[in-house]
């Protein structure tokens, strides 16, 4: 499984370097979609006995997305926090955010192993992955904020100190389609 996973991030990295990666957006609720992530960062986390507590709020209604690749995307963050957790349990928590028809869906690893500051650097777009030891989180990481934009969204990293990280990603709840 996790084979299969760099595999498909190997390509779809590959696509989006070109500019051929082809979104396929369908309606998918909050749940389904948090759910399916879930599920697939459960095969990235390298089967850890951490339990994911799942935050969904009620009435963000439906989204419309890759779901596949948004499933993906969440679910590179989600098996990172899996991979680093230093305590029982890891946090998902969907809200609706700030700005109107946007949601936020925070992952929260509980773990220090990387700062926020090492961690948003992988995330940077101008930053070769060959660059540091941590190649494969870096290309995930890349790819991962790469399918976010493509849904006109975006990711961060909050230091929280001790406590850990955070990653935000927020998106459209219904984007413009093309």
């Amino acid at each position: 499984r996790e084979l299969l996973a760099l595999i498909e991030t190997i390509l779809d990295a590959a696509r989006v370097e070109a500019g051929q990666l082809t979104l396929v957006h369908d309606s998918v609720t909050v749940s389904d979609l948090c759910g399916d992530a879930i599920a697939r960062g459960r095969d990235l986390g390298a089967d850890r006995p951490v339990e994911v507590v799942a935050e969904i709020v009620e009435g963000i209604g439906t989204l419309q997305v890759d779901r596949v690749r948004m499933g993906r995307a969440l679910a590179t963050f989600i098996g990172h926090a899996l991979r680093t957790a230093e305590r029982d349990f890891i946090r998902v928590r969907a809200v609706p955010s700030r700005k109107p028809g946007m949601i936020r869906i925070d992952v929260e690893p509980r773990s220090t192993r990387f700062s926020g500051r090492e961690l948003g650097a992988m995330l940077d777009p101008v930053r070769q992955p060959g660059e540091s030891r941590h190649r494969g989180l870096a290309l995930g990481l890349g790819l991962a904020r790469a399918v976010v934009e493509l849904h006109g969204g975006s990711v961060g990293v909050t230091d929280l100190g001790p406590k850990g990280i955070v990653f935000t990603v927020r998106f459209s709840i219904s984007p413009e389609l093309d």
